[in-house]
């Protein structure tokens, strides 16, 4: 039985008996991007990974939003008020919209 040759790549290549390949992600940061809203991502093991979440988020992958006034979404000098796990903006005067960036003079 003619068995292929290991490629070469970020992975190690294993054979078993069979000739059935096992493959082993090295770089799972740089392969999968797994942490969300700017956490950074550290590879541990083969295949495994950490998120350093960002204030405000949390979660395996930074997914939670644990403070939704913490990326600061209110623009022109707007008040974020967390209201439920989502957030209100309190628009300064001469602002208008979700996040204060409309400005009232194109809404006449």
């Amino acid at each position: 039985m003619h068995k292929k040759s290991p490629k070469i790549s970020s992975a190690t290549s294993d054979y078993n008996q069979d000739a059935f390949m096992i493959i082993t992600d090295l770089n799972y940061c740089g392969t999968h991007e797994p942490c969300l809203n700017g956490g950074t991502c550290e590879n541990t093991a083969p295949d495994n990974y950490l998120c350093t979440c960002p204030e405000g988020f949390s979660g395996a992958n930074c997914e939670v939003v644990d403070n939704p006034c913490a990326p600061a979404p209110c623009l022109h000098g707007g008040t974020c008020m967390e209201t439920g796990g989502s957030f209100n903006c309190d628009c300064t005067a001469g602002w208008t919209g979700p996040t204060c960036n409309v400005g009232k003079c194109f809404l006449e």
